[in-house]
């Protein structure tokens, strides 16, 4: 188009390479999963625990989250793509020291301990488990430090996100937990959870299942080994792999080389070409393109080169 022929009344800009889009979307998802685990830890709580009790252990998510985020700084680590990653990564993670604690003070207390007493003596049953689950797992994520070159300079935020997460979801259940919990009043032990009598069920179901296993260590062997085999083979038939499946692509790369020595006209009409065939996807499917014709990319010599991106779903 000439310059003179635009209407100025039909132009709109848009944005054709955005990266904060992933981003957001890690935001999001980081959001949802933080909202989401903390009702339904709240949920699974209250039907097993008192209300305080469950109340004070999903308070863990985000009190492990604070203050996570106030040491961040301090160690060089900002809120970006890959810390985000990281922080999705551990977020499941960040409330079960804090389940295994509260449950062990709320048996202390079922067995007739006081509120302080209790708290003290859950505590002290499972602190050495529990310290030895957060270790394994920092352990677990440790050698990504020692990733060499430019991959292991942005893949070190994901295990100092996900350590530091870790060792402050174990400060908050270890001081913070224990100190509110300390403080039940009496009446919250006579108080029956929902889920009791379902616990009491299965309980018994799987005393009796434990001990025909451990009666019959032999045949419980082999329908162990037959559970795996028949447990694979049902997988390997049903499940795929996909690194990058194209349902969650927002982006898509086209790239096109014409031989040596063609002309850019040639090029831009084989460009064309590609812009024809996007013309027959619905609307609102592609929100922009951008193209890039002529131009060396990934160590291609040729002066008759076409590349076309951006296109953002």
């Amino acid at each position: 188009l000439q310059p003179a022929s635009i209407n100025q009344a039909n132009l709109d800009i848009v944005s054709t390479f955005d990266d904060s889009l992933e981003t957001r979307n890690r935001l999001r998802i980081v959001t949802g999963n933080a909202v989401l685990g903390f009702a339904l830890v709240v949920l699974v709580l209250f039907l097993f625990l008192d209300v305080r009790t469950a109340i004070w252990t999903a308070a863990g998510i985000p009190l492990s989250l604070a203050l996570t985020l106030t040491v961040l700084p301090s160690l060089g680590v900002t809120i970006n793509s890959v810390s985000i990653l990281g922080l999705i990564v551990v977020l499941g993670m960040v409330v079960d020291d804090a389940i295994i604690i509260s449950e062990s003070i709320y048996r202390c207390r079922e067995q007739g301990m006081a509120a302080a007493d209790a708290a003290i003596a859950g505590l002290r049953t499972v602190f050495k488990p529990v310290v030895g689950t957060i270790l394994t797992t920092i352990i677990a994520f440790f050698p990504i430090y020692f990733f060499p070159g430019i991959i292991g300079d942005f893949a070190v935020e994901i295990p100092t996100m996900v350590i530091v997460m870790l060792l402050a979801s174990l400060v908050e259940a270890t001081t913070i937990l224990p100190a509110h919990l300390a403080h039940s009043s009496e009446a919250s032990r006579s108080y029956t959870p929902p889920g009791k009598k379902l616990m009491i069920k299965l309980e018994t179901g799987y005393a009796s299942l434990l001990k025909v296993a451990v009666t019959h260590k032999g045949k419980s062997s082999l329908a162990m080994i037959a559970f795996l085999i028949l447990g694979g083979l049902i997988s390997s038939q049903i499940t795929r792999f996909d690194m990058f499946p194209a349902n969650q692509s927002f982006k898509v790369w086209v790239y096109g080389r014409t031989s040596v020595g063609s002309s850019l006209t040639y090029t831009e009409q084989a460009v064309k070409e590609i812009y024809d065939a996007m013309e027959k996807i619905p609307n609102g499917v592609i929100h922009s393109t951008k193209t890039y014709v002529g131009r060396s990319w990934k160590g291609w010599t040729s002066s008759a080169q076409a590349r076309t991106v951006g296109s953002t779903f």
